[in-house]
């Protein structure tokens, strides 16, 4: 709201010799005008607001997915180390016991697959779900839900125990 005075500016234009009438419609239009130029700097500030807060937002979440890519590749490492462990331990073994059979070695062959589609199904799930995030506009709420499924991905040591 403006603080123009449409008395003060009626008398004064009364004392400049305007009629009544005309000072009271010059003022009445320019109180409008000046209220609708307030109204658009609040509507200015109000975007440049959101404008601000989208790019705040937007930073937010790509520092979540840099972190999130950083979590993953240390779940992939951590997943190909231990294909590797069991791929030496099986090899010792088969070697020790002299087990080399074509049951073993499907068996073997098995293990690393299925490890391997396990880790894979993560790794798609994970990046089909951050991909269609960022496709959508980057607001509060999708940031949010950006946080929710990052918290979702189990840290290193959290898979592959047996309880």
């Amino acid at each position: 709201m403006s603080n123009f005075d449409t008395t003060d500016y009626v008398r004064k234009l009364e004392l400049a010799g305007l009629p009544q009438q005309q000072a009271e419609v010059h003022a009445q239009a320019l109180a409008k005008m000046m209220d609708k130029a307030n109204q658009e700097a609040q509507l200015l500030t109000l975007q440049y607001n959101l404008q601000t807060s989208s790019h705040e937002s937007e930073a937010r979440l790509m520092s979540h997915v840099t972190n999130a890519r950083k979590v993953l590749s240390a779940e992939i490492a951590l997943q190909n180390a231990k294909i590797d462990a069991l791929k030496s331990f099986l090899d010792v073994r088969m070697d020790q016991r002299g087990l080399i059979s074509r049951d073993l070695s499907y068996l073997y062959m098995g293990v690393l697959i299925g490890v391997t589609l396990a880790m894979l199904t993560k790794i798609i799930f994970f990046w089909h779900a951050v991909r269609s995030i960022l496709m959508q506009s980057s607001s509060t709420a999708q940031a949010m839900s950006l946080h929710i499924l990052l918290n979702r991905i189990p840290r290193t040591g959290d898979c592959c125990h047996d309880n």
